[in-house]
């Protein structure tokens, strides 16, 4: 289908979109230590990260353009939604792809850090440009600082309008993939994207994921634990799965949690006596 920013000319024209700007963490690593084995585990991943990132196929051939445009670049990737309404529901797309596109790549070992961002945009295979790439991309580099996918302050202001449309804004789906952070920055939750049916009285949940999840983050702690700068990164990551854990106690015990404390050790003398 069609790039959704070109026009039937084939003008390439700025458009209000969800733009998100994501950039994987420790490919740079790979690289460096020329781990041919991790760097093709890499782009398998990317490969089936975009499925998840562009959505299922027009099958039927309902629409003649795409919701989106994608774009990446060695590490990093830019995601944009024309807006065509009132935004929400490309807001939708935009947090479901990327929550399950950050649990396949984490489960995995690589974490994601990004900015959401709402503003004038372009995107295509060659190029993405405009004031909503530099405001995802600030939200990355300054507001995000730990493995999360930030919103800038015009993504939470729009979400915020389409709360206004529920009765009850505690019920709307917005407060079910997203979540204020102890810094007061709203981020994606990914590990919702777990929870598979919530229709049940005890929801359907890939508690395998989970464990995966726990298992992933303890190595990269128990990795970086002499590396106070990187272990601080996944000592978030920690925190957040525990959360997310003790949010649903019917559903994981404590064999889920991660033990943050034992990992980082205890302070100690320089020499035993």
């Amino acid at each position: 289908m069609a790039n959704p920013y070109l026009q039937d000319d084939g003008a390439a024209v700025l458009q209000d979109s969800w733009l998100c700007f994501l950039d994987i963490l420790g490919f740079k690593e790979i690289l460096k230590a020329n781990d041919h084995s991790r760097i093709q585990e890499f782009h398998r991943l990317l490969r089936d990260g975009r499925q998840i990132l562009e959505g299922p196929a027009d099958e039927a051939g309902w629409f003649d353009r795409d919701f989106h445009a994608l774009t990446s670049f060695t590490d990093n990737i830019a995601l944009g939604f024309p807006i065509q309404d009132d935004g929400e529901m490309e807001s939708g797309m935009v947090f479901e792809r990327v929550a399950r596109f950050q649990l396949q790549m984490v489960l995995r070992g690589f974490f994601i850090r990004g900015g959401v961002a709402v503003g004038e945009a372009y995107v295509d295979d060659l190029a993405v440009y405009g004031p909503a790439l530099l405001e995802a991309y600030t939200g990355e580099s300054e507001l995000a600082r730990d493995p999360r996918m930030v919103l800038t302050e015009s993504a939470k202001t729009l979400v915020v309008e389409h709360l206004a449309y529920y009765g009850n804004a505690g019920h709307a789906p917005q407060n079910r993939v997203l979540k204020r952070d102890r810094d007061g920055q709203w981020f994606i939750d990914y590990l919702r994207s777990t929870i598979i049916d919530e229709s049940y009285d005890s929801p359907l949940v890939d508690d395998e994921a989970v464990r995966t999840h726990r298992d992933v983050v303890t190595e990269e702690l128990q990795r970086f634990r002499h590396s106070p700068r990187i272990w601080s990164k996944y000592e978030w990551v920690a925190l957040y799965h525990n959360d997310f854990c003790r949010q649903y106690p019917e559903l994981f015990d404590e064999t889920f949690i991660i033990e943050i404390d034992t990992v980082r050790g205890q302070i100690g003398s320089i020499v035993e006596a």
